[in-house]
């Protein structure tokens, strides 16, 4: 199935790439973080920027490092140990997807003699068309947009990736996963008589 038979907006208006670095806690290299912040030169910094990045950050790319804690991590999780064992990710986001491409290469040239890890995603955006507007109102209207760090000191990263069986579904069944609840869910222990 491709997405123009269900109506979903195909073009691509910006590129991400979430880079998993597993970083040995015994590694001593104090050259290490300069290194790494050298290779985001002319790239806008989101740790501390409160909002969406503008179109010209986005042009020339916009980083963020967060550091991980896999100790808090389990494998019912995600099946992915490369995920679930780093300790530093690396966020990237830009409207040219060679941007962050190159990026990746070199910080890959930065650590490979370190034998430190990285694993990466990548991610597209396009526009929001998978839902009806009502539930879209109800999803995002809400929702808080980006801040800095130092008002959202935390950050969860949700990988999902879709399977064939999921775009099989009816587009009404697909969107019934994020309904609301109606009436209080009852605990799986509790008999319900009619």
């Amino acid at each position: 199935m491709h997405p123009s038979d269900l109506n979903l907006a195909t073009d691509i208006v910006g590129h991400q790439r979430y880079l998993f670095l597993q970083i040995p806690r015994e590694l001593h290299e104090p050259d290490l973080a300069r290194r790494i912040d050298d290779l985001s030169q002319g790239m806008q910094n989101l740790y501390d920027t409160a909002g969406h990045p503008s179109k010209a950050s986005l042009d020339n790319g916009c980083y963020q490092l967060l550091r991980g804690q896999p100790e808090r991590n389990s494998p019912r999780d995600i099946d992915h140990p490369e995920l679930l064992e780093a300790n530093l990710l690396i966020r990237l986001e830009s409207s040219d997807s060679e941007r962050l491409l190159r990026y990746e290469n070199e910080l890959r040239q930065v650590v490979q003699p370190l034998e430190i890890s990285v694993e990466g995603l990548v991610g597209v955006q396009r526009q929001r068309s998978y839902t009806s507007h009502a539930m879209t109102q109800f999803a995002y209207e809400p929702a808080q947009g980006p801040g800095p760090a130092e008002r959202y000191p935390i950050g969860v990263v949700t990988p999902i990736n879709k399977t064939q069986d999921w775009w099989l579904l009816n587009w009404m069944h697909r969107e019934s996963f994020s309904y609301p609840a109606t009436t209080p869910m009852k605990p799986w222990s509790q008999k319900v008589i009619p």
